[in-house]
Formats: structure tokens, C-alpha cells, sequence
């Protein structure tokens, strides 16, 4: 499947996602921007579709590979149709792994809250579901906290999340 758009309409789970060309420069820009720094957000957003693209650009890859910024993968809340049916933050985490390694994540942060939600806007429903936490066992580094939005369950609370970034930076800091 080639192109955005249609990567969650292929019908079948996504294994793999590559860029075309395959090596795209780094803008100069973003990259300075990131080594400047005192935080990296990777996410929220579409793992297959928006991080993991970025994140196989090689130069900006590297650069936060190579960052001093405190590096947070923030996890969806919600799975999205087509991309991450059935994920969990485990195979968020795997996903992220298995493309570009985990060693530019500092840690991954995800919500807590695992109450039934019976919101979801009716185009939504049977279709999507809360991510389960499921990474309990210390296999990746995952700080968890209640950071979705309760009007909305398929989407961050952004003040919920702000806090706790700045929260994670500030312990960070010391």
C-alpha cells in the first residue's frame, strides 16, 4: 500500500511502514530545534502514519538519539481504525521498537484509565476502544496516569497531558 491515506484501508494488520525514497534529508531546521530541546514529544498522533514516519527520517532519528532532552513517546488513548485495532501500549511500544529501536524514548507515558467508556461518538462505536495498559511487567519504561479526556475518551485530555509532561520534566530535572 503506498501513501497515508490508505495505509488503514488495506484490510490487514501493518507489519511495516518505509519511506519512498527511502533516506529523506533531515529539514535543518527541525533538527536544530530538537537538539535545543529541553523536551521531545513523540505524539499523540498516528503511530504508522505520523510517528513512525518522522521517526525513519534518519537525520532527525539521530538527533534525538543523540538529545539530552528528556524523550517521551506518548501513547494513543484510543485505537485507531485500520492502524492499531486491538494494540495495546505493549504493541504501541513493540511497534516503535521494531521500526527505529527504542533507545530515543526516554519513556513512553500512556493513560491509566481503564473505565468502560460508553461516549464514543456513534460513527466511532465498535470501532475503536480504549488502549489497554498491558506493559506492567517493566519490559519497557511506561509512566502511567490519567490523561484522557472524558468528554472525549478518544482523544488526550490536553490539560491532563501538559500537566504530566511538565510534571515527568521537572522530576526529570530534579
Amino acid at each position: 500500500i503506498r501513501g497515508e491515506s490508505l495505509i488503514g484501508k488495506g484490510g490487514h494488520p501493518i507489519q511495516r511502514v518505509f519511506l519512498d525514497p527511502p533516506d529523506p534529508p533531515a529539514y535543518g531546521d527541525a533538527v536544530k530545534a530538537i537538539e535545543q530541546a529541553d523536551l521531545i514529544i513523540l505524539g499523540p498522533g498516528s503511530l504508522f502514519t505520523s510517528i513512525l514516519p518522522v521517526l525513519l527520517v534518519t537525520g532527525i532519528r539521530h538527533a534525538i538519539c543523540r538529545s539530552h532532552a528528556l524523550r517521551v513517546y506518548v501513547c494513543n488513548v484510543a485505537t485507531e481504525p485500520g492502524e492499531t485495532d486491538q494494540f495495546g501500549v505493549r504493541a504501541h511500544l513493540e511497534a516503535l521498537r521494531d521500526h527505529v529501536g527504542i533507545d530515543c524514548v526516554d519513556l513512553a507515558l500512556a493513560n491509566s484509565n481503564g473505565e468502560p467508556v460508553d461516549n464514543f461518538a456513534p460513527e466511532w462505536q465498535g470501532r475503536t476502544q480504549i488502549v489497554p495498559l498491558d506493559v506492567e511487567d517493566g519490559a519497557f519504561n511506561v509512566v502511567a496516569a490519567d490523561i484522557i479526556n472524558p468528554a472525549n475518551p478518544l482523544r488526550h485530555d490536553p490539560r491532563k497531558l501538559a500537566r504530566e509532561l511538565m510534571r515527568l520534566l521537572r522530576e526529570r530535572r530534579g
